[in-house]
């Protein structure tokens, strides 16, 4: 990658990571972020989240990730519920789902630019001789 590009990916970068902080609750550590972004893959994916896989899948304490899951179902978040087989269940809430789809919305217009991407290829259409 041309180091003249480094600064706007790290400046799109920061803009999608404060919109996180500003809009979603309990990401503003790197846990709570983590966690977020481990979270969402996974209910996309229709995983049922069990609090030992989710410790294991990230380079935190599981006591750390218990304790996050907890502030994120304070905030409403996730559920939080306890499964003979599985031991503690994390399930994703509405709220949850919504601010995972805006998150998306979000990194889609800052790192997709459709509308410029769609301009060039019109461009390089109208220019080629037929």
């Amino acid at each position: 990658m041309p180091l003249h590009r480094v600064p706007p990916i790290l400046k799109s970068v920061a803009l999608v990571r404060n919109w996180l902080v500003e809009n979603v609750p309990c990401t503003d550590s790197m846990l709570g972020y983590d966690l977020f972004l481990k979270l969402g893959n996974d209910f996309v994916a229709g995983q049922r989240l069990k609090l030992s896989a989710l410790a294991q899948g990230l380079p935190y304490a599981a006591e750390e990730v218990a304790a996050q899951l907890r502030r994120f179902e304070e905030h409403g978040l996730v559920t939080l519920a306890s499964d003979a087989d599985d031991g503690l269940v994390v399930e994703g809430t509405e709220r949850f789902l919504a601010l995972l789809d805006r998150y998306g919305r979000v990194f889609d217009a800052v790192f997709i630019v459709r509308g410029e991407l769609r301009g060039q290829q019109l461009l390089v259409s109208s220019n080629q001789p037929e």
